[in-house]
């Protein structure tokens, strides 16, 4: 059995939530941020409960990923950054459900989905705004305010997505019984999937019966990683 543990959290940074700037950008700005975004990736998502490992580290490097050339098609990308100074320290990413076409196993961005059922999925969720990555390095994830990242993204919507009735996010389950659950998991409130719940939570989203299935490559409990699917939970919040 591989022995799973969390990223450092009681690391943290030496600047003041007063020194963190949030800034707002929409469609192909996100190409400026390209390169980082995959190094968010590349090992946030190792992180229990994702367990992420790219099959090809090489190819997940490259600056325009199949992901990152997604977003920056779509007008109505919008990613809201948390710097410190000039550094990017984290950041939240969504675009419309209807243009998120991240379905083809071969992608370079090491993540699909492979839920023969995605259509119908999107027909049940119409104008729904898909809030898909919340990003931040570990030393400041207890000062980055997450409701700043959320709040300033919806702003963004009603300018670049008006018809927008319903925002939503797709949550890992997990469970106590996972042999891969870190033994600290319980205490460690700063991993990415507690800071998701948590700001789920605070901003009055519903969880809801409705899964997708996504496939990664993952890490298994003797130590080798495959592509395998995961059952992922819809939470969503109406705008009106």
């Amino acid at each position: 059995m591989v022995c799973m543990v969390l990223p450092s959290m009681a690391i943290t940074s030496h600047c003041a939530v007063e020194d963190i700037r949030y800034e707002v950008y929409t469609g192909s700005a996100i190409g400026q941020f390209s390169s980082t975004l995959n190094y968010f990736r590349s090992y946030m998502f190792a992180e229990y409960p994702y367990l992420f490992r790219p099959a090809n580290p090489a190819m997940y490097s490259v600056e325009q990923n199949d992901e990152n050339v997604m977003y920056e098609a779509s007008e109505r990308t919008v990613i809201v950054c948390a710097f410190v100074g000039t550094k990017l320290i984290g950041c939240a990413v969504g675009m419309p459900l209807d243009e998120f076409n991240a379905t083809d196993p071969d992608t370079n961005a090491g993540c699909y989905i492979s839920d023969p059922n995605y259509a119908s999925f999107r027909a049940r969720n119409p104008q729904a705004f898909y809030f898909n990555e919340l990003l931040i390095e570990p030393m400041y994830r207890a000062l980055v305010d997450l409701n700043q990242l959320y709040t300033r993204m919806v702003d963004a919507l009603h300018s670049v997505f008006p018809e927008c009735a319903t925002i939503c996010m797709l949550k890992i389950d997990t469970s106590y019984d996972d042999p891969l659950r870190p033994d600290n998991y319980e205490e460690s409130s700063l991993s990415l999937e507690r800071l998701e719940h948590r700001l789920l939570v605070q901003q009055g989203f519903v969880q809801t019966d409705d899964m997708l299935r996504i496939t990664w490559n993952t890490i298994q409990v003797d130590g080798t990683v495959c592509m395998q699917e995961h059952p992922l939970r819809l939470w969503k919040k109406s705008l009106y």
